[in-house]
């Protein structure tokens, strides 16, 4: 999920003259597959690798999603002290269905876009950088072979080895480069890779993640305000995700984890959310070490219930400002280590949510940490 987490390259409203943005969620219109036929449908199937790690251009949404907390040298030993920081990296594709026929190589038929954000709890800063273009003209590609996509100077690459390289920029003074090695095999979401997202089995994407990724960031910044080390380690939570058809009628957004468990394990789980806030769909995956599943379910296996609220001073959307999950057998609480992670990506995917470095904890005790996505809530979202 995305992104993202499910999923991110959403729809505003108010924005319709972008080709990225067309309409606003309606729980009363039509399905997206009754809307558009000619986008490739999600059916159940198992993925293949190293193929699925390239882009599926016939399908109208897809993303790549890196978020990771990283150790500062300050900070002695293996652990995350208190001026560790998170990282967000996201490209996404979005085929338009505009120009398929004309043959000029400016058509806009697939846009490229992307976002990445740092998250310094110890400063209070969250700073974060967008970019968008037209695939097929200069400096915009992706492959359909392996992970290969580059974006006005922002690159994200798949290596023969099964690392991935990234190199991006944060406004025009701070260059970073991202070396990132799975340290497992990737984790199927849903049933073999097919993650359903409500009742019917036509929204659904195709979804899977590399937990546990050994992250190494070089930085070079001549930004005072923006204090990253020049060589930091972390671990990081990759997600590949695509489909033509995710928001079920009568969702608007959703809430997202992704989260290392210190045991060793992982937890992702994710509901899709009514305009009142009513769960539409909700999903729960724990893992062992091993990445065999601990605990699972979908339709309604967990509960999300809202702490508190933040009012963004940008965007004046209100957020929950924590979570509890309740599960059958536990009561976990997902809390962000600084209250404004939001990200405006108005001008590129022309949405508003709220992306950031959390921790997860079961009563009084620290279990995990990760990344927490909520969308939505600046406004409804269609995919």
């Amino acid at each position: 999920m995305s992104r993202r987490r499910l999923l991110l390259a959403a729809l505003a409203s108010g924005l319709s003259s972008s080709p990225w943005v067309l309409a606003q969620s309606n729980s009363t219109g039509p399905s997206p597959l009754e809307t558009r036929r000619d986008y490739a449908r999600v059916v159940p199937r198992t993925l293949t690798f190293p193929a699925d790690h390239g882009a599926h251009p016939d399908f109208r949404t897809e993303w790549w999603y890196l978020t990771a907390w990283m150790r500062h040298p300050s900070d002695q030993g293996k652990t995350f002290g208190p001026n560790a920081f998170g990282l967000q990296l996201t490209f996404f594709r979005r085929r338009t269905g505009i120009g398929e026929a004309n043959p000029s190589r400016f058509a806009p038929r697939q846009l490229l876009l992307a976002h990445a954000a740092v998250s310094l709890p110890s400063s209070g800063l969250h700073r974060h950088d967008e970019r968008a273009g037209r695939a097929g003209v200069a400096g915009v590609h992706y492959s359909e072979v392996t992970t290969d996509l580059s974006l006005n100077g922002w690159t994200f690459r798949r290596l023969a080895t099964g690392q991935y390289l990234a190199e991006l920029t944060l406004g025009e003074l701070t260059r970073l480069r991202l070396t990132l090695e799975p340290s497992r095999p990737p984790t199927l979401r849903g049933t073999d890779g097919f993650s359903q997202k409500g009742p019917h089995r036509d929204y659904a994407s195709y979804y899977y993640s590399h937990t546990h990724m050994r992250v190494q960031l070089e930085a070079q910044t001549q930004d005072q305000t923006l204090a990253l080390p020049r060589v930091s380690e972390g671990l990081g939570w990759f997600d590949h995700e695509w489909s033509s058809s995710i928001l079920p009628p009568g969702a608007v957004g959703w809430d997202w984890i992704g989260i290392h468990l210190l045991d060793g394990g992982s937890l992702m789980a994710f509901q899709l959310r009514s305009k009142m806030g009513e769960p539409v769909w909700t999903e729960f995956d724990e893992r062992d070490r091993d990445g065999r599943r601990k605990a699972s379910g979908k339709g309604a296996p967990v509960r999300w219930e809202p702490v508190g609220q933040w009012r963004s001073p940008n965007s004046l959307a209100v957020y929950p400002g924590a979570w509890i999950l309740h599960t059958a057998e536990r009561r976990l609480e997902i809390r962000p280590l600084m209250p404004n992670q939001e990200f405006d990506g108005r001008f590129s995917t022309g949405i508003v949510y709220w992306e950031g470095a959390v921790e997860l904890y079961d009563g009084p005790r620290l279990i995990g940490r990760g990344y927490l996505e909520m969308t939505g809530y600046a406004q409804a979202m269609q995919l």
